[in-house]
């Protein structure tokens, strides 16, 4: 979704909106006040439909425009972060906005709400100097204020913090039912891991025969050698690759095994039938794929390699 971040208001435009027309025309010749319109959503399923969340946003922040075509208010520019939180200032539709701004390519941001821009006291104010520094101006097509006033940045500082509160909250309440989860033996979800498979019918975690075999073998391998470069190598000479797992957008996996891939692998306690959890670890209702014994050989000695190949001098003779 993220082709459609930053676009310039051109002829055949489409924005799904009869605001459309009346919010690209001014009435006078005079200087055109050129409106950037930012939208964004946290998840790429608000950003899919034919007429979504983004659609929805861009259609009103259009009629805000087009309620100040007395103004000379024009919507000059679009963009746009399909998928993107708003706990920082750090995305590509954002970053092309804030670039825009410097250049001179715009004189007021519009957005459907403050949270669009960003759920952060502390961000909105350094975004707002920002865009002051450029002579460029903030509105909101839903909440009035006037950033200018004290009245007006009384009415923005109260707005975020509500927004801040209610985004730490939420990630409060999500982290406290993932420890719940992980404390009653629970994949917490993500790609199932190497020799793993989820079925989404019964939401248990279960093994894939065929990748079992390969971590195993990786575990077998490490307690001989003490080595994940020399593991890798012999795996790939082997011809086993990484695991393939859907992606986002695209399959991803199905490559060479690297040392760091072989060490994350054998350190991870998920293999002897734990789920790891903020430092604790704890019983899982999924089934190991080795043995605990093997599990601590293989990382004792994989640790031992390791401090060797930083030490050595120590190695004797």
């Amino acid at each position: 979704m993220g082709g459609r971040r930053g676009h310039d208001a051109l002829p055949g435009f489409s924005a799904g909106s009869h605001f459309f027309d009346y919010a690209m025309k001014p009435l006078r010749a005079v200087p055109l006040v050129r409106c950037a319109i930012y939208t964004r959503v946290s998840t790429d399923d608000q950003a899919s439909g034919e007429y979504n969340s983004l659609d929805v946003q861009r259609d009103i922040c259009l009629h805000a425009v087009a309620l100040r075509r007395r103004e000379s208010w024009v919507a000059a520019r679009f963009f746009e972060d399909a998928g993107h939180s708003g706990k920082n200032l750090e995305r590509p539709g954002l970053r092309e906005l804030i670039d825009a701004a410097r250049s001179g390519e715009i004189d007021v941001v519009v957005v459907y709400k403050l949270d669009r821009i960003t759920r952060s006291l502390a961000d909105f104010h350094a975004l707002r100097k920002e865009l002051e520094r450029n002579g460029v101006r903030f509105v909101s097509a839903t909440e009035s204020f006037d950033a200018d006033t004290p009245v007006g940045m009384l009415t923005v500082n109260m707005l975020l913090s509500f927004a801040q509160f209610e985004r730490e909250t939420t990630v409060e309440r999500v982290r406290h039912k993932l420890g719940e989860r992980a404390k009653r033996g629970m994949w917490n979800g993500g790609r199932s891991p190497l020799g793993y498979v989820h079925d989404s019918r019964t939401k248990k975690i279960g093994i894939r025969e065929e990748e079992a075999v390969v971590v195993r073998r990786i575990f077998e391998l490490s307690r001989e050698w003490g080595n994940p470069a020399k593991v890798a190598a012999i795996l790939n000479a082997e011809g086993l690759r990484t695991a393939e797992r859907q992606g986002r957008k695209s399959m991803a996996g199905g490559k060479l095994y690297v040392g760091r891939r072989v060490a994350a692998i054998v350190a991870n306690p998920f293999y002897k039938g734990m789920i790891r959890h903020r430092g604790e670890e704890y019983p899982g209702e999924h089934p190991a794929l080795v043995s605990v014994e093997l599990w601590r050989q293989a990382n004792e000695t994989l640790r031992g390699g390791m401090r060797s190949a930083r030490n050595p001098g120590n190695r004797n003779p």
